[in-house]
């Protein structure tokens, strides 16, 4: 999900609130999904991908930009669980 951030002809409507969206993003992990996002709030933390096993930061962002990725051989270097996705060119 993606914050709301007003400009243009809709100027007298307000943000998304961050905490809305981290109840939406708390609502999709309990839902099962792996990886859901806070988008358009760079620096909160919510554009980060977490192991889904071990919760542990497998890719840091600054808004849509990766700043790290700690994922080797597609696999989580804390717990060594299998990440799915292609992690090179």
């Amino acid at each position: 999900m993606t914050q709301f951030y007003p400009v243009y002809k809709l100027l007298d409507k307000p943000r998304t609130p961050v905490s809305k969206l981290r109840l939406a993003r708390e609502i999709g992990h309990k839902a099962g999904l792996e990886y859901v996002y806070e988008g358009n709030v760079p620096g909160e933390g919510g554009e980060n991908t977490y192991c889904p096993s071990c919760k542990e930061m497998l890719i840091e962002r600054f808004g849509y930009s990766i700043s790290k990725n700690f994922i080797k051989n597609s696999r989580c270097p804390k717990c060594d669980s299998f990440i799915e996705g292609v992690w090179s060119s």
